[in-house]
């Protein structure tokens, strides 16, 4: 996970749809009217400016799903089994 360097990187982040987590483990991502924070099995919006009073002073970090990486060779295999 990459660390984000100030609070203009977190709100840009968060406007482009991006998945931020602070140091405690909460999940942050854009909502309909602001930020939906995922907290020990809670899920609670804020507007941005009460985002911003909140957790300004939190270090925050860029969500990676390495879980997501798609392996092109058995994607052709897929594909080549299921059209014989």
């Amino acid at each position: 996970m990459e660390k984000i360097k100030n609070w203009p990187e977190v709100i840009d982040l968060l406007r482009s749809g991006d998945i931020l987590l602070n140091e405690e483990g909460s999940i942050f991502k854009r909502g309909n009217k602001g930020v939906v924070i995922y907290q020990n099995g809670s899920r609670f919006h804020l507007t941005i400016d009460d985002f911003q009073q909140l957790y300004e002073h939190s270090t925050f970090f860029e969500y990676e799903d390495k879980t997501a990486f798609i392996d092109p060779l058995k994607d052709e295999e897929y594909y080549r089994f299921k059209h014989k």
